[in-house]
């Protein structure tokens, strides 16, 4: 074997046992993997009517707001597509993320809105809360 492939090799081997590094500290579940997404419905099943998910930025901005305000969590972004403008918050405990994040929901949202509160990492048990909110 020439030099240049013992080289070739060792390099390969190298970056294998430096992902397999990687991999395991991957395995490992944080404690801030609890989530609360909420999906508010669109006017179609894709997208959306133009200029009707920028019209939601502000309601994504008021709902980080409350959140970083009661200091429950971190807006992860949005997601926009197959009907819904979805949004993703996330924290050490759903329930507190929850109570902060509805606290800036108006009362009119589209019928077939919902939001998710995930007590964990993917795959927990979650709950699903039917959106618009009654009145309190």
């Amino acid at each position: 074997m020439t030099l240049l492939k013992r080289t070739i090799l060792g390099l390969i081997g190298a970056a294998a046992l430096a992902s397999c590094g990687k991999a395991e500290t991957k395995a490992v579940t944080k404690p801030d993997e609890q989530a609360v997404i909420v999906s508010i419905k669109l006017s179609d099943a894709e997208f959306g009517a133009s200029g009707e998910s920028f019209a939601l930025y502000p309601l994504e901005d008021a709902m980080e707001a409350r959140v970083k305000a009661d200091g429950t969590g971190d807006l992860d972004g949005h997601e926009i597509g197959g009907g819904y403008f979805t949004v993703y918050f996330y924290g050490k405990n759903a329930e507190a993320l929850w109570r902060s994040a509805s606290a800036a929901l108006p009362r009119t949202l589209p019928a077939g809105s919902y939001a998710t509160v995930r007590l964990g990492p993917p795959g927990a048990p979650s709950r699903r809360v039917d959106l618009p909110l009654p009145p309190s």
